[in-house]
């Protein structure tokens, strides 16, 4: 089984020993006689000798032998990637809805088949059996079988056999090229590519094909999947779509670590792994580009352009041309996120605004912890747009203090760095975990330092001073992972697949951060100050209590959380509506008396009302462990109450949770607020993954604002009839009893 995808030099040594070995097979020469001989034992003596040559020059782990380029396990696996396949034009079956190429016929029929409209191999996997050279006969079945290029009467690949003919071979590697998998004009490839981190070598394609890359468009509301492929010296020369991995892709699309080398070049849009992808949904992660990118309109080392896409930990070495709009990683994406990713391959346009080292358009995509090398390009983000994209000098990044920093979070192991590798610039592997199981604990299980928590497929970060809950049924992400801290303090934690964004709107007049700038008027219609502001501060809650320009930096404050979010992948939510203790302790603790609008405080003698303003800053001040340091509380964020939505939805789609956050089926239970967890007690109460009273007890503010005079609140209460998703909005002033909160907690 080979390894990670690696480019060396070749050592031909071993491939002439095993060479000589079948021919003296077929002249006869016996077993015995090559034995009593000598030549396997000196055959294997020389394989050994070039590995451990190989090995103390490459510094790698020994038992390895490389030929042509890829590093194999052993001569057998060499031997089974060189196979020639008896079934040419033919995907073999390996397993239900699995078929195996291994040769380019067969790749070529796969194409054929989709081009033609005979299947789109929904649902279908297709395995990549042995790597595939263009221009390597071992990759073909029969090189030199003659077709004809056009002609009615065509085999499963495609061509008529005409002995007056064309050598497949010849065919491929001429004007006409391979014609992808899925061409424009066609319905597209739906189907999944494991790649099996083989090759796919001197990949020609020309402009007789609008859409380019070893796929040519993917057009389908379902996840199409690619992975762990790498394409090697590609030549690609399209009209429109160009992509090492993809030409052309809508909808759902996830590549994961593939990579490119070669040439690019398209009169439209141009990416090293995609070159265009619509409607939102794509993904491509643990990517590198190679290869040098040309395009007309827009050009990227990883995407070209998108709607929509989560790039993350990939990078660029090509150098990326446009005539318009041009990034190191994407030229353009409207409405995604890139993180963990750098770029030193450099960018150039004709237009200078539109030019990035990461991005050249980001159209409000959410940039996180990216780098460039320094002389790349001017600007690391290109249209003026904003994002942590940061110049580095070269030997800077050939150190691990970048790789620390490009990791972004203990959570991001993918990264490792090597001298001897990628030109000891940070390159894929798996580093090392801090395990939650082995992290050094104190002698109440709470943790010392922030470690990893896997299950269900997710992945979660428990912070210093935590413990995941004793109780059996909280311990699953996928049902609710609850972790507690030493004062009682639980939250549940929330996935997030994708990076959030800079700002958050969840239609035109509901966003967030924002301020609220309208004037009110009280009972005596006496017009007051703007609802955020000093004076109403005052005025509400005496003079100088609260400072509004140092206690409500709204736009700071979301910063900070959304990047927390996206380098970690998620946040906690409170298990409960927020909570003030005997002592005046605020958090999420169990059966304890809820903070809300109504509960009242003294200052210099006289009683005040919490109201809004007063839950903001007690929640950003909460009494947890770790806060302001390890881990920072707030009030839940309008687009955290979603993504809280979202995850409940999709798991109870999986079956983990009946929880239906669209559906009343809690609200009416009492006549007043009761202590947390108490309004529906039991096995069946208001209790979703382990978070409880999303519908009922007390309605909980949020941060998002509506229009300029009102705060945002979601769910329902004790006596009103609405679901946990529910969204209505109210003036911040209000000191009614029903209206409390729910604690956000993120990782600093």
């Amino acid at each position: 089984m080979k390894k990670n995808f690696k480019k060396h030099s070749g050592i031909t040594l071993i491939a002439l020993i095993i060479t000589i070995i079948i021919m003296l097979i077929l002249v006869a020469v016996t077993i015995t006689t090559a034995i009593n001989g000598g030549l396997f034992e000196k055959a294997g003596k020389a394989v050994g000798d070039t590995k451990n040559e190989i090995n103390a020059e490459q510094g790698l782990a020994s038992g390895k032998i490389q030929i042509d380029g890829v590093w194999y396990d052993s001569t057998d696996d060499y031997l089974a990637d060189t196979k020639k396949d008896t079934n040419p034009g033919v995907l073999e079956s390996i397993g239900t809805d699995t078929y195996e190429i291994n040769s380019i016929e067969d790749l070529v029929a796969l194409a054929y088949s989709v081009n033609k409209g005979e299947s789109t191999y929904l649902g279908k996997t297709i395995e990549l059996g042995k790597n595939l050279d263009f221009k390597n006969d071992l990759s073909y079945a029969d090189p030199q079988a003659k077709y004809e290029l056009e002609a009615e009467d065509t085999t499963e690949i495609g061509y008529k056999p005409d002995e007056t003919g064309t050598s497949i071979k010849e065919l491929l590697l001429g004007d006409n090229g391979f014609i992808p998998i899925g061409t424009y004009e066609s319905s597209g490839f739906y189907g999944t590519i494991k790649g099996n981190n083989r090759v796919i070598k001197n990949m020609k394609i020309t402009p007789i094909t609008t859409s380019g890359g070893l796929i040519g468009k993917t057009v389908i509301n379902t996840q199409t999947t690619i992975s762990d492929l790498g394409m090697e010296k590609s030549d690609i020369n399209v009209s429109d779509y160009a992509g090492g991995i993809l030409g052309f892709g809508y909808y759902t699309v996830e590549i994961i670590n593939c990579y490119n080398t070669g040439t690019m070049n398209s009169q439209g849009y141009a990416g090293g792994i995609i070159g265009y992808a619509g409607y939102g949904g794509t993904t491509i992660d643990r990517c590198h580009n190679e290869c040098n990118v040309t395009a007309k309109n827009c050009a990227g080392g990883i995407n070209g352009y998108a709607n929509g896409m989560s790039i993350k930990n990939c990078y660029n070495i090509g150098t990326v041309n446009s005539q318009f709009t041009v990034g190191g990683i994407s030229g353009s994406i409207r409405g995604g996120s890139i993180k963990n990713c750098y770029s030193i391959g450099t960018v150039n346009s004709d237009l200078m605004n539109y030019i990035g080292a990461i991005i050249g358009d980001p159209g409000n995509t959410t940039i996180t912890n990216c780098y460039y090398m320094k002389g790349s390009a001017a600007v690391g983000i290109g249209n003026s747009g904003t994002g942590e994209a940061t110049e580095k000098e070269e030997a800077y990044m050939k150190t691990d203090a970048f790789l620390n920093e490009l990791r972004g979070s203990i959570i991001n192991t993918v990264w490792i760095r090597e001298d001897n590798k990628n030109n000891g610039m940070p390159t894929f592997g798996e580093s090392e975990k801090i395990t939650y199981d082995n992290a050094e604990k104190d002698t109440n299980g709470f943790l010392t330092a922030n470690a990893i928590y896997e299950s269900d497929g997710y992945t979660a970060i428990i912070p210093k001073g935590f413990k995941v809950s004793d109780v059996a049924e909280e311990q699953a992400i996928g049902t609710g992972l609850v972790i507690k801290d030493a004062s009682g303090n639980e939250f549940v934690w929330i996935p997030v697949k994708y990076s959030l964004k800079s700002s958050y709107s969840y239609s035109s007049n509901y966003s967030e951060p924002k301020e609220l700038t309208s004037t009110w008027s009280d009972s005596t219609n006496t017009t007051k100050p703007k609802y955020d502001s000093q004076e109403i501060l005052d005025e509400l809650y005496g003079k100088d209590y609260y400072n509004y320009e140092e206690d409500f930096k709204y736009a700071d404050e979301y910063a900070k959380m959304v990047r927390s979010v996206s380098v970690n992948d998620g946040f906690y939510i409170g298990r409960y509506e927020t909570t003030i203790d005997n002592e005046g302790n605020i958090g999420s603790k169990y059966n304890t008396t809820v903070l809300t609008s109504g509960t009242t405080y003294t200052y210099n003698s006289t009683t005040y009302y919490y109201r809004w303003y007063g839950l903001y800053y007690a929640q950003k001040n909460a009494n947890v462990t770790g806060n302001g340091e390890d881990v920072q509380t707030a009030m839940i964020y309008g687009v955290l109450w979603d993504k809280a939505m979202d995850f409940i939805r999709t798991q109870k789609a999986a079956g983990k949770t009946t929880y239906d956050v669209d559906k009343v089926t809690y609200s009416w239970h009492k006549t007043s607020v009761v202590n947390s967890g108490q309004a529906n007690p039991g096995a069946t109460g208001d209790v979703a993954l382990n978070i409880w009273d999303l519908e009922s007890n007390a309605t909980e503010w949020i941060q998002e604002a509506e229009s300029s005079n009102l705060r945002v609140f979601r769910g329902g209460f004790f006596g009103q009839n609405n679901y946990a998703s529910h969204r209505n909005s109210n003036v911040p002033i209000t000191n009614v009893t029903f209206f409390t909160s729910r604690l956000a907690l993120y990782i600093k």
